[in-house]
């Protein structure tokens, strides 16, 4: 196939060393892989970073793990969700239109990835200039993820301003790529085409191998003991708390042990609400090989959300796929426009923040043959193998341009 050259524009797009979020670095290194170059324009600063780049001037140039970077300038802010946060996104969207790009390979096309939809004018401009396609990616839908979960109100300014370039950026461009399989519907209300929208969901690192060895893990779990377990953030919005509720409707069930591994602004709070139960243990985060050795210990892995209509466009959650990749059974507590775990026939799916349904899945599941979990969970594997690598996923990318 013909080399293409993309340029990701992701505000957000970071990479081993920097921190998250990875999507774009692996979709970098994949297209190297298959013989096509990428570009990844990114923010000198993110509250997802854990070491953020040191940038001195704007449109500084880096390679990571070779993968190129740009970093364009913009101003640190203290909260995910401030007045400073906005500003950093305006500051980016200006310092993009400044930029000095005549050193770059010539795109095929621009990728502008969501949730910070105002580089779309930049893209724009550069499809003038070079006769590339531009397509939009709508990681997060924005700004109706601040009306159904922030409660402004489509009048407010913020929303309104924000709407303007989210329609600009569903009509102008050639293709809306989404990671929510079930939102077209939204977009054409902004005026995109119905024949442009494309699904590329979350990937998975198929190539990352296992730990050697797994540390931390609790010495009360013995080896024929069923274990739930969940690794990742431990926030308000993943819903742990109903799996607590589970926890403690089964703390009589001695052999039945639930593992959370990780940190967040929950989790102190969740290890209150665990006080006196014997069947919860808490372990602190690990490095992804790590994890991966760790899920290979579940017998079940949880994954859950609160409930919120915006789901019903759909979820592409990477914990998932990183379950499905260690080759085990899910149960799925979240009320989304799609059943992945029932597609992959590979768990138990139950409403969202139902700790009822929860325990009572996860009683039939301890009750469930081992080869019956074994072969739900080679399910998961051969489901996430066939769609969601970053190889698939760059073919398909790649195969974009070519329509």
């Amino acid at each position: 196939m013909e080399m293409k050259t993309i340029w990701f524009v992701s505000q957000y797009a970071g990479g081993p060393g920097v921190g998250m979020q990875y999507r774009h670095f692996q979709l970098s290194k994949a297209l190297h892989e298959q013989g096509h170059r990428a570009v990844i324009i990114s923010g000198s600063f993110s509250h997802l970073y854990r070491h953020p780049p040191e940038v001195s001037m704007n449109g500084q140039s880096q390679q990571i793990d070779g993968v190129d970077y740009v970093w364009v300038k913009n101003p640190k802010y203290a909260k995910s969700i401030s007045i400073g946060r906005f500003w950093n996104m305006l500051v980016f969207a200006w310092n993009i239109l400044r930029l000095d790009v005549s050193a770059l390979p010539t795109p095929d096309a621009v990728v502008v990835s969501s949730p910070s939809m105002l580089p779309i004018v930049a893209a724009l401009k550069w499809r003038k200039r070079f006769g590339c396609k531009v397509f939009f990616e709508v990681r997060d839908i924005w700004p109706l993820t601040l009306q159904e979960l922030g409660n402004l109100s489509r009048w407010h300014p913020l929303v309104m301003f924000m709407r303007y370039f989210e329609c600009l950026a569903y009509r102008k461009s050639d293709l809306v790529v989404s990671l929510l399989p079930n939102a077209s519907e939204h977009y054409e209300t902004g005026g995109m085409p119905a024949s442009n929208f494309r699904y590329l969901p979350n990937g998975v690192e198929s190539e990352l191998m296992p730990a050697d060895e797994v540390s931390n893990w609790p010495a009360s779990i013995g080896k024929s003991d069923f274990v739930v377990g969940y690794g990742g953030s431990v926030g308000k919005a993943n819903a742990l708390r109903y799996l607590m509720d589970a926890a403690r409707m089964l703390c009589d069930e001695k052999n039945i042990h639930f593992v959370v591994v990780g940190k967040g602004d929950e989790l102190e709070a969740l290890k209150k609400q665990a006080e006196g139960m014997r069947n919860v243990h808490f372990i602190p985060p690990v490095e992804k090989r790590a994890f991966l050795s760790m899920i290979k210990k579940f017998d079940l892995c949880y994954i859950g959300l609160e409930r919120e209509s915006l789901f019903r466009f759909g979820v592409s959650p990477n914990k998932l796929f990183d379950y499905m990749l260690a080759q085990r059974p899910v149960l799925y507590a979240i009320d989304s426009g799609n059943k992945p775990v029932d597609e992959a026939n590979c768990g138990w799916t139950v409403e969202a923040a139902d700790a009822l349904q929860i325990a009572s899945a996860i009683q039939e599941a301890a009750t469930t043959d081992k080869s019956e979990l074994d072969r739900m969970g080679m399910n998961g594997y051969r489901f996430v193998m066939q769609h969601h690598t970053y190889a698939h996923l760059a073919r398909r990318l790649v195969g974009f341009i070519h329509e």
